[in-house]
């Protein structure tokens, strides 16, 4: 989703207001794109991967702060 973010936005930029409902479309389908990954969070262990964000924005958070 990173790499998507400038696209979109150089999209939206590229294609001003004339082409608005495009614009929509495209988007609508990269972001189809993450679908796949709701089965990865609602697994039978559903608290990991969240588990795991929640310390690894923590330790940034703590290096942050040092």
């Amino acid at each position: 989703m990173v790499l998507c973010a400038p696209a979109i936005y150089l999209l939206s930029i590229g294609l001003r207001m004339v082409l608005a409902a495009v614009a929509a479309v495209v988007v609508a389908l990269v972001l189809g794109l993450l679908i796949p990954q709701i089965g990865l969070i609602t697994a039978r262990r559903g608290w990991l991967l969240p588990l795991g964000a929640l310390l690894i924005s923590l330790a940034c958070l703590v290096v942050a702060t040092v």
